[in-house]
This record gives structure tokens, C-alpha cells and sequence, in this order.
């Protein structure tokens, strides 16, 4: 027989909360069994887990998504909006084998395209229909990524299923109705079935785009697109240079900061307003923070009529990898002058003169993506109630309130087998020359 230890650190770090008095109706026989000998701590910030233990857990990564400069800079800026958490489970000699990013929202399900006309008429009658605390596994940024690491030599099966306990245990105490993992490829699906043992449903999110090459500069990429897709980029270059635009790239803790005023926060709002998929809202302090964490690894592309900034793009490089976060653009210049293409154009310049091999693109604008080359994949989430009425209904009504994703088109922009699309499409995808 073991002791389970489940530590939660709460507002203050000397504060603990044990969980182990919940498995004391539970045999030993039935601890054993569920457990094999694992157990689970929580953390209110990434910054209290044993260093040794996060980079053990992290070695393999060569991007930023477990980077915790960019973790530590959502989780000094976000706190107005969720709660952010770390799980580490640990095995019975103490070893962390592994370690997940979490946090919690209040989410209104009417933000979402296709459930807002169904929330819209239940709230003539039930005025808070839908609008339900959620625990993520998983951190919004960057987008299309999963914070969940699992060491190879670890049970995975078993691993799972301690996390699960552990979000069970936190969603309980947060007042979380439903638990949400977030961000798997279809490959990375493939090794959780050990929740959808445990009831999770898995749901489609949007495509998240990569776009691989070493093309050094923007003028090589254009040397390498079919006439057809070369065409239309210089048209809009065209009109850039017609609009009298010009790009600056902003980068490091001094100057970045000092660039990104809160006027030039509101270009992001401006895109955060249109889009249809809204859980957070990232204040201006947030950009401000990964250019103070970052360096000149953190940079701001950023696009001048005249002396006025009116579209930029946060990025975060680390190696070869290089991710476009967030942009923001003036409505009143898109059409005149392809703002919202060209900031692209420049960003991808940016990167690839810096030598990045890779580019995430994040999700969402998918055709225009495509159209640059990127390799779309669809992603999923697992999602799962506590509230047994609103797990039946999430069953029972799966194909509307889970829908599937529009296929992305596949554009075969490149010249030559070498720079050919990086993937085949799904089946029923549609894919055009």
C-alpha cells in the first residue's frame, strides 16, 4: 500500500490543500489498480515546478510552446481572465514522468458559430443557457499546440488516466462543468484512447497551417511559387507599394514595448472583434511581456502609412522555428492595399532571413494559408462533462453541437516534386493545382 499525496498550491505558496482524504473510502486493492503507483501535483504557476523536472519533461522540444518565458508571460497577464494551473504526476519513486499546462475559463457558448442561433433562443427563457466554467488542458498560445508531455519511458495509459483524476479533482474544486484537452493531430489522437475510455468525445477544431522550407528570403519563395500563385502575390505587392506602405521589423525588451502602445493594441482587438472563435483576449501588457522575456527573439512586424501604424504581427523564434502569434490590422486599408496578405509577405520574409526552416501559421484563415503552401491538419479536442445531463446531451446531440470542419483545400503552389505540398489532404478534401 502507498500514500497518495495529491499537493494543490493555492493563492499563497506556502498554502497546501490535500485531496488524499477523497480516496479514503477506496481499498487499497481499488487505489492500486486506478493509481499504479502514480500520484499528481497541482501548481498555481509553472515557475514553482522543480526546474530539473520541467526541462527533463521538455528536452525534446525545439519550439516555444513549453518555453517558459511564454508560459510565465500569459500567466502574469491573463489572470484577469482564467486560472492557470500545472499538473505534475510523478511515479512511486518521486520521478516526474509527466507535465501539463492548464487553465480555466468562463465560456460563453453562444460565441461559437455554430451553436450561437441555439443559445440565442434558449436565452429568451434561461438567461445564463450555456454559459458554463471550463478546464482546459491545454493553453490558447501558441495556437494549435498541446501542453501535455509525457515521458517516453512512462506508462502512458496509466499517465492519462492520473491526469484525468487530477482535472476531475481540479474541475471539482474550481466549479469547472466540463474538462476540455486540447490541440491533438490526428496521430496524436491515436494515443488517447485511454480517455475515450473514460468517456471523453472527441470534437474537430480548426486546421492549424505549417509552412516548411529554407527559403531564406521572400524573394526565393516567389522563385519558387508556380506562375499562377506568383501572380497573385505581386499584384498585392502592387498595391502595397501603391498604398504608400512601408514595413519596420520592431524587436527586443526596449524598443517592442515601447512600440506596441495601447493604439496599436486596438488593431488587435479590431481582428479579435471579427473572429469566430473567441475565448481569450490578450491585453497589451501580454505582447509588451514576451519582448521583455523573449529579446530579440520576440519581434514585431509592423506595417507604416506614413507615420501611422496600421497592421503588425507578434512573433517568437527559437532555432529554426519560427510562430506568428498574433496580428492586427486597419479594416479601412484592407481592401486598397491586401493589408491583412502583405503583412503576411513580410512576416514570412522576416522569418526566413532570420533562417527559420518552419513557420506556424497558426488556425484559422485556412484558404489563404493554403495558398502560400502550408501544410494543413486537422485538429481535435477531447471534451467530457462532470454534469451527467450536459454529457448525455453532448452525446445525444454530438453531430450540432460537435460539428466537423470544413475540409481545407490543398493548393499545390510550388514548382517541381521538391517544394510540393507537404501532405496528403483528408479524404474528401478538395484539392486544386
Amino acid at each position: 500500500m502507498y500514500e497518495t499525496n495529491i499537493q494543490i498550491e493555492l493563492e499563497k505558496a506556502d498554502q497546501s490543500l490535500c485531496h488524499s482524504q477523497r480516496l479514503s473510502n477506496c481499498s487499497p486493492t481499488d487505489m492500486r489498480f486506478n493509481r499504479v503507483g502514480l500520484n499528481h501535483f497541482i501548481y498555481t504557476s509553472s515557475q514553482d515546478v522543480p526546474t530539473e523536472e520541467w526541462n527533463h519533461l521538455t528536452a525534446d522540444d525545439m519550439d516555444v510552446t513549453m518555453d517558459r518565458r511564454l508560459i510565465g508571460a500569459y500567466e502574469a497577464t491573463m489572470g484577469g481572465q482564467c486560472r492557470t494551473f500545472t499538473i505534475v504526476i510523478r511515479n512511486r519513486l518521486g520521478e516526474a514522468i509527466a507535465l501539463a499546462c492548464v487553465c480555466l475559463f468562463s465560456v460563453d457558448a453562444g460565441l461559437f458559430p455554430w451553436l450561437n442561433a441555439l443559445v440565442m433562443r434558449a436565452r429568451k427563457v434561461w438567461r445564463n443557457c450555456l454559459k458554463i466554467r471550463v478546464l482546459f488542458c491545454g493553453l490558447p498560445i501558441p495556437a494549435g499546440q498541446n501542453h501535455i508531455r509525457i515521458s517516453p519511458r512512462a506508462n502512458r495509459a496509466a499517465v492519462l488516466r492520473e491526469l484525468d483524476i487530477a482535472l476531475g479533482n481540479l474541475a471539482s474544486d474550481q466549479g469547472a462543468g466540463m474538462v476540455v484537452f486540447m490541440q491533438f493531430s490526428p496521430a496524436e489522437c491515436e494515443g488517447l484512447q485511454p480517455l475515450v475510455d473514460r468517456g471523453y468525445l472527441r470534437s474537430e477544431l480548426p486546421a492549424r497551417h505549417l509552412l516548411l522550407g529554407e527559403f531564406g528570403s521572400f524573394a526565393n519563395y516567389l522563385d519558387a511559387l508556380k506562375a499562377r500563385y506568383r501572380s497573385e502575390v505581386n499584384r498585392s505587392l502592387k498595391k502595397f507599394t501603391k498604398a504608400g506602405l512601408r514595413v519596420e521589423y520592431v524587436l527586443g525588451p526596449v524598443d517592442l514595448p515601447r512600440v506596441y502602445t495601447d493604439e496599436v493594441h486596438r488593431l488587435y482587438e479590431a481582428v479579435e472583434e471579427r473572429s469566430s472563435y473567441r475565448l481569450e483576449h490578450y491585453p497589451a501588457e501580454f505582447i509588451r511581456e514576451l519582448g521583455r522575456q523573449f529579446g530579440n527573439d520576440a519581434s514585431l512586424t509592423c506595417i507604416y502609412q506614413d507615420r501611422r501604424l496600421v497592421a503588425f504581427t507578434i512573433g517568437l523564434m527559437r532555432d529554426s522555428i519560427y510562430h506568428n502569434l498574433y496580428s492586427g490590422v486597419d479594416y479601412d486599408l484592407l481592401a486598397q492595399s491586401d493589408l491583412y496578405f502583405n503583412l503576411f509577405y513580410h512576416d514570412l520574409n522576416y522569418a526566413w532571413q532570420r533562417g527559420a526552416s518552419a513557420i506556424h501559421l497558426g488556425q484559422t484563415a485556412d484558404d489563404f494559408k493554403s495558398r502560400l503552401g502550408s501544410k494543413s491538419e486537422p485538429m481535435y479536442a477531447l471534451i467530457r462533462s462532470n454534469n451527467r445531463m450536459l454529457q448525455m446531451g453532448l452525446k445525444t446531440f454530438s453531430k450540432w453541437a460537435l460539428p466537423e470542419m470544413k475540409s481545407v483545400a490543398a493548393h499545390h503552389v510550388f514548382k517541381g516534386t521538391g517544394l510540393m505540398p507537404y501532405y496528403e489532404p483528408r479524404r474528401g478534401a478538395v484539392t486544386r493545382d
